[in-house]
Formats: structure tokens, sequence, C-alpha cells
């Protein structure tokens, strides 16, 4: 796997499968999401998966595209700091979001290790708070 193939797969881990949401295209840069049914709003994860992605591929432009210790530990600071931004943001902290967060937190993670062991690659796995909740 390379850097690209990675950064998706980590990004969409916490996506669940057969979730869906059908996009227009208005203009160069426009795209409006809908989902199918409002019993999908599994649809939310693929807006925010694709916000994820596109930070994690912010975040390691300058990494090369081929797959080494370097990328994981940034992939991983990058989840860090993506996820406890988001808990930061809420105004109140609500247990169940704040725990939603955390669990989408591990499963990316997870794949995140799960891809470094496949490809044979160590890393020194930052300080993650997030794992200790």
């Amino acid at each position: 796997m390379n850097k690209t193939e990675i950064i998706h797969a980590v990004a969409y881990a916490d996506v669940p499968d057969k979730t869906t949401s059908v996009e227009h295209t208005v203009g160069p840069e426009l795209v409006i999401s809908h989902f199918p049914s409002g019993e999908d709003m599994g649809g939310l994860a693929i807006i925010t998966a694709r916000m994820f992605e596109d930070l994690l591929k912010y975040d390691t432009a300058e990494l090369d595209e081929m797959a080494d210790a370097k990328l994981f530990e940034r992939l991983h600071q990058t989840c860090i700091e993506f996820n406890e931004g988001q808990i930061e943001a809420f105004t109140v902290p609500i247990d169940i979001l704040v725990g939603q967060v955390i669990s989408s937190h591990r499963k990316v993670i997870g794949r995140l290790q799960e891809i470094a062991k496949e490809l044979g690659i160590s890393y020194t796995v930052p300080e993650d708070p997030l794992l200790s909740v």
C-alpha cells in the first residue's frame, strides 16, 4: 500500500458497511450530499471521513508516497489531534458524543496499526490519551 491508499483506508475505517450518500455536483467545486433515506444517517460518516481524508493528505503532503515509519507516526498524531479537536468543540461534553468520538478513534488507530503490521513497519506510537480513556 502507498500513502494515498493508507490514508483512504484509515479515514474510512469508521464508515459502516453499505453506508451511502447521494451527491450532486452543482459547480466546479461544490458538491451537495444528501442521504437516500432518513434511516441512513451513517452517510454523515462518509462526509466526516472525506474531510478527515483531506486533513490527512494535507498533513502528510511533504512525505513520500512510499510508506514508512514517519508516515505512520504522522498519521497517528494527526488522528489524535483531529479527534481531540472534535471533543474540544463540544460546548458541553455530552458523554454519548465523546464516547462516539473515542470509539471512532480506536477503530481508526486500530486500522492504522493493522496496516503497519501488514506492511512490516514498526513506528513509535505517540502518547495517545484517547486510547487510555
